[in-house]
């Protein structure tokens, strides 16, 4: 998928979500931000230095815009109109690839994208 494409399903998504449990664009981008620390804290525990310095990185914003996109379109089909189930989705732990947290080069990243399209 290109950029392009997945810069209008993303918009897409932010738009039926924010449609569909009934907040802002800017409720939706305070949502997705302390989604990510929740989600980063369940995964390592809070205050644990791999968390503060994966909430640091570029390289994981990026993976979690892609992830929070995908994970928009998988509320989305569930027809909920729930808040709080999809703030529980997004801060699902069981979702994250080890490869990428542990590995934060660049071309580990290029990997991850890479079967992210696959």
């Amino acid at each position: 998928m290109d950029l392009l494409s997945f810069n209008i399903r993303k918009k897409d998504s932010e738009q039926a979500v924010c449609g569909r449990i009934g907040i802002s664009m800017s409720t939706y981008n305070l949502m997705q931000f302390n989604a990510a620390i929740t989600y980063l804290n369940a995964l390592f525990g809070e205050g644990i230095p791999a968390t503060r310095k994966l909430e640091r990185t570029p390289v994981f914003w990026s993976w979690w815009r892609i992830r929070y996109v995908y994970n928009n379109e998988r509320f989305l089909s569930t027809g909920s109109h729930s808040r709080d189930e999809f703030y529980q989705l997004q801060t699902s732990v069981n979702t994250f690839p080890p490869k990428c947290i542990y590995s934060l080069s660049q071309h580990r990243l290029k990997v991850f994208k890479n079967h992210l399209n696959q």
